[in-house]
């Protein structure tokens, strides 16, 4: 591994835990083997073991932090951290390994250490790697968070701490012939630039291109201008309606985004936005007219612009809606590298007299679910808890979802668009629930008035694996899953019973199942 230089460098640290059976001259030894003679000797820690390490390693474990003599490019960290899992891999006992290896980086402004956890507050450095914020460097000294580990709060390991920071600093003089890098001496002349603060304009001005042709695929005669103006302009053909009015939507697909980044697999999302606000409008009986998306990320990712553009623009050629206009932006320090945030907007029309909004709902009117194909947008921060406290692989295949747990999580929020046209050809169909977060009671529960109550059979249909796997896992109660998650049901259709058997047969021609789940009482 190369030590490239770089306007930012910092210091390489290697912090290692070891089960009582290795000793800490095996330690180095594995070190110096494993990852070059680069070591400078340093003082021995107890550990504060964790129930977690506890589980995988053995009591009374031991800890000791090693500085490397060099200085690193921080995306260098994603290398070491690689290689230490190899490493890890090699050194086990009983196919439980013995050694931990979590190399880390120091810089002026904060410690990081290189981990996989899946905690809120890391840091994504790439390729599945992320960088565990512990300790942050401010006011001259060292500050602990909450999630920062028992260990690096005693006193000794900040001494130590503090000592790797005087290394750093004398590093850079060695390297730089200078100590003015990262000074934090406001005195000093520095020359700033836009790209130097994190956006960089010609990247984002080159991304905008490509991101007008995706655009252009989903145009229709009713889009007057191309992307790239203040404003989207589509002309509204009121002459085709007698009494129009417009439905408009936002949303975001929360968490899940960051699932999706752990696995470097983002086309999907494209379609989980517009799906998701493309359902919200047409429950209310409106057909979709044009789409704008909002992108923001820290650090301007051109390929995962495309990705994500790449799926809006195929589902809004799916949907007849046209993809109009948004915003890409790139805002370092909100955003971690390698992370973003993605929302949507949509705007729709709708006869006045075809209005779905629960005012015709009655008493005895028939609830007709039909099916998700997973957590579509919701759910994924207790989700992603699960994983996290159950240390759950994304990657490792699971034989009752046939398919791997990321794959199953990350599949796309579907579109409710055919069986919702061909529902609300009925004049029988009072209402339609689309069920994100909330839950089937919590969403369905928005239609109705004042008076009528909702009345769901919970046993009308079986819960799909990835339910049943997560609340396994999670030893999640009942009541909080029908609270979060779909359970399998994402569209209900509130109906007069006379109407109900309609209803399902034509679902059926088109190949969607159908369950008679509930009343209006």
């Amino acid at each position: 591994m190369g030590v490239p230089k770089s306007p930012s460098p910092a210091a390489l640290f290697l912090a290692v835990l070891f089960a009582p059976t290795v000793s800490e001259e095996e330690v180095r030894a594995v070190v110096q083997k494993e990852f070059g003679d680069i070591l400078l000797a340093s003082t021995i820690f107890p550990f504060h073991h964790s129930a977690y390490y506890a589980d995988e390693m053995g009591e009374n474990l031991q800890k000791v932090f090693l500085l490397l003599s060099r200085l690193i490019d921080p995306g260098a960290l994603i290398d070491w951290k690689l290689q230490a899992q190899d490493v890890e891999a090699r050194y086990t006992q009983n196919g439980r390994r013995v050694i931990n290896f979590d190399p880390g980086y120091l810089e002026a402004s904060k410690l990081v250490l290189a981990t996989t956890k899946n905690y809120d507050h890391r840091i994504y450095l790439g390729r599945g790697i992320y960088g565990d914020v512990q300790l942050r460097y401010r006011l001259q000294q060292f500050h602990s968070n909450d999630w920062t580990y028992p260990d690096y709060k005693q006193p000794e390991h900040i001494a130590f701490f503090e000592q790797a920071r005087q290394k750093y600093f004398a590093l850079l003089k060695t390297e730089f012939g200078s100590s003015e890098i990262l000074t934090s001496d406001p005195t000093v002349t520095v020359k700033f630039d836009y790209k130097a603060a994190g956006v960089d304009r010609e990247k984002g001005e080159g991304v905008k291109k490509e991101i007008g042709a995706l655009a252009r695929r989903t145009f229709n005669e009713n889009v007057l201008t191309e992307i790239g103006l203040f404003g989207g302009f589509f002309r509204f053909a009121k002459e085709t309606f007698r009494e129009p009015v417009l439905v408009a939507s936002v949303d975001g697909i929360g968490t899940k985004i960051k699932l999706a980044c752990q696995l470097q697999q983002y086309r999907g999302l494209g379609a989980d936005i517009v799906h998701h606000c493309l359902n919200d409008i047409m429950v209310g009986g409106a057909q979709p007219l044009f789409f704008l998306d909002y992108l923001a990320f820290g650090r301007l990712n051109a390929t995962v612009v495309l990705n994500l553009m790449e799926g809006m623009s195929a589902a809004c050629q799916d949907a007849g809606c046209a993809l109009i206009g948004g915003e890409t932006a790139e805002m370092p320090d909100i955003y971690h590298p390698g992370e973003f945030d993605l929302a949507g907007t949509i705007v729709g029309v709708v006869e006045k007299e075809k209005i779905l909004d629960g005012r015709r709902l009655a008493r005895g009117d028939v609830l007709v679910g039909i099916a998700s194909n997973g957590l579509h947008t919701n759910g994924y921060s207790l989700t992603r808890r699960i994983i996290a406290g159950r240390h759950l692989k994304l990657e490792h295949f699971q034989r009752e979802l046939d398919a791997t747990l990321g794959e199953a999580l990350l599949q796309p929020h579907r579109s409710y668009q055919k069986p919702i046209q061909l529902a609300t050809a009925l004049s029988a169909v009072h209402g339609i629930s689309h069920i994100t977060g909330g839950g089937i009671a919590g969403n369905t529960n928005r239609l109705l008035r004042d008076g009528l109550q909702l009345r769901v059979d919970w046993q009308a249909w079986e819960w799909p694996p990835l339910f049943r796997l997560l609340q396994k896992y999670g030893r999640v109660e009942d009541e909080e899953m029908r609270h979060v998650f779909n359970l399998g049901i994402g569209l209900i259709f509130v109906i007069a019973p006379a109407a109900v058997d309609e209803l399902r047969r034509r679902l059926q021609e088109i190949g969607e199942p159908s369950w008679v789940m509930g009343e209006i009482v």
